[in-house]
Protein backbone atom coordinates (compact mmCIF):
# COMPACT_ATOMS: atom_id res chain seq x y z
CA UNK A 1 0.00 0.00 0.00
CA UNK A 2 1.61 3.42 -0.74
CA UNK A 3 -1.44 5.89 0.07
CA UNK A 4 -4.63 5.98 1.89
CA UNK A 5 -7.50 8.59 1.92
CA UNK A 6 -7.82 9.82 4.81
CA UNK A 7 -4.12 9.30 5.12
CA UNK A 8 -2.55 7.75 7.58
CA UNK A 9 -2.39 9.69 11.38
CA UNK A 10 -4.57 12.10 9.61
CA UNK A 11 -6.18 14.26 12.89
CA UNK A 12 -9.24 16.60 12.85
CA UNK A 13 -11.45 15.21 9.96
CA UNK A 14 -15.19 16.02 9.34
CA UNK A 15 -17.37 13.28 9.89
CA UNK A 16 -19.50 14.41 6.70
CA UNK A 17 -16.74 14.99 4.35
CA UNK A 18 -15.62 11.52 4.60
CA UNK A 19 -17.59 9.89 1.73
CA UNK A 20 -14.99 7.16 0.26
CA UNK A 21 -12.37 5.17 2.09
CA UNK A 22 -9.44 5.20 -0.31
CA UNK A 23 -6.30 2.52 -0.71
CA UNK A 24 -3.47 2.73 -3.20
CA UNK A 25 -0.79 -0.21 -4.12
CA UNK A 26 2.64 0.27 -5.79
CA UNK A 27 1.16 -2.48 -8.46
CA UNK A 28 -2.20 -3.44 -10.06
CA UNK A 29 -4.16 -5.31 -7.78
CA UNK A 30 -6.52 -8.54 -8.51
CA UNK A 31 -9.68 -7.02 -8.29
CA UNK A 32 -11.29 -11.08 -8.05
CA UNK A 33 -9.42 -10.66 -4.46
CA UNK A 34 -11.40 -8.42 -3.50
CA UNK A 35 -14.65 -8.59 -1.67
CA UNK A 36 -16.66 -6.37 2.00
CA UNK A 37 -18.93 -7.56 3.96
CA UNK A 38 -22.54 -5.81 4.41
CA UNK A 39 -23.78 -6.49 7.24
CA UNK A 40 -20.94 -4.71 9.49
CA UNK A 41 -19.02 -7.34 10.77
CA UNK A 42 -15.42 -7.43 10.68
CA UNK A 43 -15.21 -10.07 7.25
CA UNK A 44 -13.78 -8.67 3.72
CA UNK A 45 -10.85 -7.54 2.04
CA UNK A 46 -11.69 -4.12 3.04
CA UNK A 47 -12.52 -3.36 6.67
CA UNK A 48 -12.90 -0.18 8.92
CA UNK A 49 -13.23 -0.11 12.75
CA UNK A 50 -13.12 2.25 15.78
CA UNK A 51 -12.77 -1.02 18.60
CA UNK A 52 -10.05 -2.67 17.26
CA UNK A 53 -11.85 -4.84 14.82
CA UNK A 54 -14.23 -6.27 17.62
CA UNK A 55 -16.56 -4.73 15.10
CA UNK A 56 -16.75 -2.81 11.85
CA UNK A 57 -18.43 -0.51 10.40
CA UNK A 58 -21.02 -1.03 7.19
CA UNK A 59 -19.99 -0.69 4.17
CA UNK A 60 -22.18 0.03 1.25
CA UNK A 61 -19.56 -1.28 -1.86
CA UNK A 62 -16.04 -0.97 -3.03
CA UNK A 63 -14.99 0.48 -6.52
CA UNK A 64 -11.94 0.79 -8.25
CA UNK A 65 -9.37 -0.74 -10.81
CA UNK A 66 -5.58 -1.45 -11.17
CA UNK A 67 -3.88 0.44 -8.14
CA UNK A 68 -6.27 2.64 -6.89
CA UNK A 69 -9.65 1.11 -4.69
CA UNK A 70 -12.46 3.04 -2.65
CA UNK A 71 -15.25 1.94 -0.31
CA UNK A 72 -18.01 3.69 1.25
CA UNK A 73 -19.44 3.67 4.67
CA UNK A 74 -23.25 3.21 5.30
CA UNK A 75 -23.36 6.54 7.39
CA UNK A 76 -21.92 9.07 8.58
CA UNK A 77 -18.37 8.06 10.91
CA UNK A 78 -19.30 8.82 14.49
CA UNK A 79 -16.99 11.69 16.48
CA UNK A 80 -14.83 12.00 18.23
CA UNK A 81 -13.38 8.44 17.10
CA UNK A 82 -10.09 7.21 15.77
CA UNK A 83 -10.55 4.56 12.91
CA UNK A 84 -8.47 2.13 11.42
CA UNK A 85 -8.46 0.61 7.71
CA UNK A 86 -7.47 -3.26 7.41
CA UNK A 87 -6.70 -4.03 4.14
CA UNK A 88 -6.60 -7.84 4.66
CA UNK A 89 -3.50 -10.03 3.45
CA UNK A 90 -5.63 -12.14 1.33
CA UNK A 91 -5.50 -9.51 -0.73
CA UNK A 92 -3.39 -10.10 -3.98
CA UNK A 93 -1.52 -8.41 -6.75
CA UNK A 94 -2.25 -9.56 -10.72
CA UNK A 95 0.40 -12.18 -10.13
CA UNK A 96 -1.20 -13.59 -7.43
CA UNK A 97 1.38 -12.95 -5.25
CA UNK A 98 -0.94 -11.69 -1.42
CA UNK A 99 0.06 -9.34 0.58
CA UNK A 100 2.80 -10.56 3.15
CA UNK A 101 0.65 -8.94 6.21
CA UNK A 102 -2.53 -7.28 6.99
CA UNK A 103 -2.27 -3.13 6.90
CA UNK A 104 -3.90 -0.68 9.40
CA UNK A 105 -3.02 2.74 8.66
CA UNK A 106 -5.51 4.93 10.93
CA UNK A 107 -6.98 8.56 11.38
CA UNK A 108 -8.89 10.39 13.57
CA UNK A 109 -13.00 12.22 13.28
CA UNK A 110 -13.13 15.52 15.25
CA UNK A 111 -16.14 17.21 13.68
CA UNK A 112 -19.59 17.17 12.71
CA UNK A 113 -21.54 18.39 9.54
CA UNK A 114 -21.19 22.57 11.04
CA UNK A 115 -17.13 21.67 11.44
CA UNK A 116 -17.77 21.64 14.63
CA UNK A 117 -14.53 20.17 16.37
CA UNK A 118 -15.49 21.28 19.99
CA UNK A 119 -16.18 18.18 22.63
CA UNK A 120 -18.51 17.63 25.26
CA UNK A 121 -18.89 14.29 26.66
CA UNK A 122 -18.24 11.65 28.74
CA UNK A 123 -15.32 9.32 28.39
CA UNK A 124 -15.14 6.28 30.42
CA UNK A 125 -11.92 4.39 31.74
CA UNK A 126 -11.30 1.81 33.90
CA UNK A 127 -10.28 -2.09 34.65
CA UNK A 128 -11.21 -4.84 36.74
CA UNK A 129 -9.90 -3.63 39.69
CA UNK A 130 -10.61 -0.40 41.86
CA UNK A 131 -9.92 2.94 40.58
CA UNK A 132 -10.45 6.44 41.13
CA UNK A 133 -10.50 9.64 39.57
CA UNK A 134 -9.08 12.91 41.86
CA UNK A 135 -7.98 15.78 39.89
CA UNK A 136 -8.21 16.62 36.41
CA UNK A 137 -6.80 20.06 34.96
CA UNK A 138 -6.70 21.68 31.19
CA UNK A 139 -3.93 23.29 29.36
CA UNK A 140 -4.07 26.33 27.03
CA UNK A 141 -4.66 24.08 23.51
CA UNK A 142 -7.61 22.72 25.29
CA UNK A 143 -6.20 19.37 25.73
CA UNK A 144 -7.34 17.83 29.54
CA UNK A 145 -5.61 15.74 32.30
CA UNK A 146 -7.62 13.64 34.70
CA UNK A 147 -5.42 11.76 37.62
CA UNK A 148 -6.21 9.32 39.79
CA UNK A 149 -5.25 5.81 40.84
CA UNK A 150 -6.41 1.98 40.70
CA UNK A 151 -5.41 -1.59 41.71
CA UNK A 152 -5.42 -3.00 38.26
CA UNK A 153 -3.97 -2.25 35.01
CA UNK A 154 -4.76 0.72 32.70
CA UNK A 155 -4.27 0.74 28.97
CA UNK A 156 -2.02 -1.59 29.13
CA UNK A 157 0.07 -0.52 32.08
CA UNK A 158 1.27 -3.33 34.88
CA UNK A 159 0.30 -3.09 38.24
CA UNK A 160 2.98 -2.70 40.41
CA UNK A 161 1.32 -3.70 43.68
CA UNK A 162 -1.47 -2.03 45.41
CA UNK A 163 -2.91 1.21 44.65
CA UNK A 164 -0.64 3.21 41.26
CA UNK A 165 -1.12 6.51 40.49
CA UNK A 166 -2.70 7.17 36.79
CA UNK A 167 -2.35 10.24 34.50
CA UNK A 168 -4.65 10.06 31.20
CA UNK A 169 -4.30 13.16 28.33
CA UNK A 170 -7.62 13.97 26.17
CA UNK A 171 -7.30 16.02 23.42
CA UNK A 172 -9.49 18.85 22.60
CA UNK A 173 -11.51 17.12 20.97
CA UNK A 174 -11.78 14.32 23.27
CA UNK A 175 -9.32 11.48 21.92
CA UNK A 176 -7.71 9.89 24.27
CA UNK A 177 -3.68 10.47 23.83
CA UNK A 178 -2.04 8.72 26.18
CA UNK A 179 -2.01 6.94 29.82
CA UNK A 180 0.50 7.20 31.89
CA UNK A 181 0.94 4.96 35.23
CA UNK A 182 3.61 4.68 38.76
CA UNK A 183 4.05 3.08 41.21
CA UNK A 184 5.63 0.93 43.69
CA UNK A 185 4.81 -2.31 46.04
CA UNK A 186 3.05 0.08 48.20
CA UNK A 187 0.28 2.26 47.33
CA UNK A 188 0.70 5.03 45.43
CA UNK A 189 -2.22 8.09 44.92
CA UNK A 190 -2.18 10.84 43.08
CA UNK A 191 -4.44 13.55 44.41
CA UNK A 192 -3.55 16.04 42.06
CA UNK A 193 -2.68 17.63 38.25
CA UNK A 194 -2.05 20.50 36.74
CA UNK A 195 -0.03 22.10 33.42
CA UNK A 196 1.92 24.92 33.04
CA UNK A 197 2.18 27.16 29.42
CA UNK A 198 4.94 24.74 28.66
CA UNK A 199 2.76 22.01 28.14
CA UNK A 200 4.51 19.94 31.19
CA UNK A 201 2.07 17.94 33.70
CA UNK A 202 2.59 18.13 37.15
CA UNK A 203 1.03 15.30 39.68
CA UNK A 204 1.34 15.47 43.35
CA UNK A 205 0.37 12.69 46.11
Amino acid sequence: MTWTDPSDNATGLNASSIDNITVSFSQPMNSGSFWINYSGVCEGTFQLSSDNFSTCVMLNNWSGSGQTFSFTPAADLSYPNHYRIRVDNATSDNGDSVLYTSLEPGFEVSGDSSNNTSWAGTQQLGTSSYYQATGVATDSSGNVYVAGYTDGGLDGNSNSGGNDLFVVKYDSSGMKQWTQQLGTSSPDRANGVATDSSGNVYVTG
